[in-house]
């Protein structure tokens, strides 16, 4: 047995390093180590020391996959380390994943001598992809790490003398053992609920419930900070454990809930259904002080906040559009024409985008002397043209409803559009800071809840949210998504569920690389998969995506659809030697 003499822990996180395009994103698929002890999110008994029999890599490797299971302060890893290292380890630190192809090997600089053959030093090496947060949202971050964990051989085998603080686990098994969540908010300035994905760690399921309920407690995390009002007003608390009553209704006894209007305890038992039935569709009961919080109904679903959820769902009935010699199409077999002046080509169009409800229409159009002019107004009537001088302008946004969108002027104006009340419509500037340090910003896309962002700045895919800012809104709270292969982004598109799914938001992205044409990404960036290249021929110019519908791009040679990520793209309008720019509505 190759056993090296002692070396001190040294954790060396390389910043600033080149990373390769090959492990530039986080990664699409990994082969995982199964705990044994760890089944349906719960551990069934208490966690067994490792056997003897594991080389000190394999000590390392196991180290690592057990760090997992959160149960009894990380007992299940602390059974690997010396009862010196496992009482001084510090797992509050942080939670850190490696990319699951990491390195663990014998330290190369640790030569084996005669009289240290009790002995061993293992270095650990990968890609760190990022991080959960206190708010237990992940969090992309892509850097070279190194660390070394010495070891010493006892009666029990290898265990290691000093672990590094924090807890560092393969991205495999926290995609393994963590359930993805989403939690609910208020829209800060408008009707409906803003989804945010979490992970909840291993427990059992009866568990669950109250560590939904303890996270809706702390409220948003840094991602949409300032952008939504949280569901639990500071200082809520709960009487007792929550958990499913003898009736199989999960059962949340409030105290300490203060003022709240009717209106305001409806809606915070919305947030609280919604939160607690992405989990499952279990009914929910909401007390305050043991009493019913609205005395008309005792069990709730999500089937009876309808109002809230039409607010921010597309109309899943509307075609998708197509803009092709300046014309605005329905996109048929026929290519029908949509009513009105932009049907017919009088705004000379280079884009076009109907809102979620599908009552207005906004197009994007030549000018005469070489530059954009932007029209919006009702679906099928004549538009009214919007004061914007600009050479470019995106692909106009709507914001949940029908009287707000956003578009980008020349790269680096950030323009919001707006009824003005009296048949017309307002542009007016956008505090977009953050985001133009990027560089310059070529798509900008809205959620459906109205109040998150996707942008392409720079080349680079950014998520973030619509803060207030003194009563005007911001673009903040962004984060760059790694994207695999490391490609720029040239198009995006919100993939979101369809009403009914419990699923988070998916995102569909164009690239400029010929071998990762079309990516699709968790909101989070936590994983992303390649869609099939076959049969597009890059550059694809233009992605949109629909709750329900197949996925459209435009390459060169026209329009293709594809309704899986594994499955082969069709052709769904062939036209060559001349642009078309698709939409779905949103």
């Amino acid at each position: 047995m190759n056993r090296a003499r002692t070396g001190r822990v040294c954790v060396a996180i390389l910043l600033g390093l080149s990373i390769t395009s090959g492990c530039a994103a986080i990664p699409d698929s990994s082969t995982p180590i199964k705990l044994d002890e760890v089944v349906e999110g719960g551990r069934t008994g208490e966690p067994q020391a490792p056997v003897s029999s594991l080389s000190a890599t394999e000590l390392a490797r196991s180290f690592l996959s057990a760090s997992v299971d959160p149960d009894d302060d990380h007992r299940a890893a602390r059974l690997h380390l010396t009862a010196e290292a496992a009482e001084s380890w510090n797992n509050e630190v942080s939670i850190r994943f490696l990319s699951s192809n990491y390195n663990a090997i014998d330290a190369p600089d640790q030569a084996p001598s005669p009289d240290s053959q009790d002995t061993a030093v293992v270095e650990v090496s990968g890609l760190e992809v990022g991080v959960l947060n206190e708010y237990n949202a992940f969090e992309p971050r892509l850097q070279e790490v190194e660390f070394r964990l010495p070891m010493r051989w006892t009666d029990d085998g290898w265990r290691i003398t000093e672990a590094p603080p924090g807890v560092i686990m393969p991205l495999s098994e926290f995609r393994d053992h963590y359930q993805p969540v989403q939690l609910y908010f208020f829209a800060h300035d408008r009707k409906g609920l803003v989804p945010e994905r979490r992970y909840l760690p291993p427990a059992t399921n009866s568990s669950q419930p109250g560590q939904i309920v303890e996270l809706l407690k702390k409220g948003p995390s840094p991602a949409l900070q300032g952008a939504v009002i949280p569901v639990l007003s500071a200082g809520v608390d709960t009487r007792h454990a929550v958990a499913e009553n003898d009736d199989g209704v999960i059962e949340i006894d409030l105290t300490n809930l203060g003022e709240l209007t009717q209106d305001g305890r409806r809606e915070m038992v919305a947030g609280l259904v919604f939160s607690l039935q992405s989990l499952r569709p279990t009914p929910v009961r909401v007390l305050v002080e043991g009493v019913d919080v609205l005395r008309d109904q005792t069990e709730w679903h999500r089937e009876d906040f309808d109002d809230l959820r039409r607010a921010v769902t597309p109309d899943p009935d509307l075609s998708s559009l197509v803009v092709r010699d300046g014309q605005v199409q329905k996109l048929t077999v026929d290519g029908e024409a949509v009513p009105g002046p932009a049907g017919e080509g009088a705004y000379r169009a280079r884009s076009a985008s109907q809102s979620i409800a599908g009552s207005r229409l906004a197009v994007v159009g030549d000018d005469d002397a070489g530059g954009r002019d932007l029209w919006v107004g009702e679906y099928g009537e004549e538009l009214d043209s919007v004061p914007v001088e600009a050479t470019t302008l995106t692909r106009p946004t709507w914001r949940a409803g029908a009287s707000e969108l956003w578009t980008v002027a020349d790269g680096h104006t950030v323009l919001q559009v707006v009824a003005t009340g009296e048949g017309g419509w307002q542009a007016s500037e956008v505090s977009a800071r953050e985001l133009l340090e990027y560089g310059e910003v070529t798509a900008l896309r809205f959620a459906p809840d109205g109040m998150r962002i996707v942008a392409i700045a720079g080349g680079r895919l950014l998520v973030g949210a619509i803060v207030s800012d003194g009563g005007n809104p911001r673009i903040g709270n962004l984060r760059e998504l790694p994207l695999p292969l490391n490609p720029q982004a040239t198009a995006v598109s919100w993939n979101s569920p369809s009403g009914d799914s419990l699923d988070g938001d998916l995102l569909v992205v164009a690239t400029d690389n010929p071998d990762v044409p079309v990516v699709r990404l968790q909101e989070d960036g936590l994983d992303g998969r390649t869609y099939q290249p076959t049969n597009l021929s890059p550059p694809v110019t233009e992605v949109t995506a629909f709750p329900g519908h197949d996925v459209i791009v435009a390459d060169q040679n026209g329009l293709w659809t594809t309704a899986d990520v594994n499955g082969y793209w069709k052709q769904l309008l062939r036209v060559s030697g001349s642009s078309v720019t698709p939409s779905y509505p949103g």
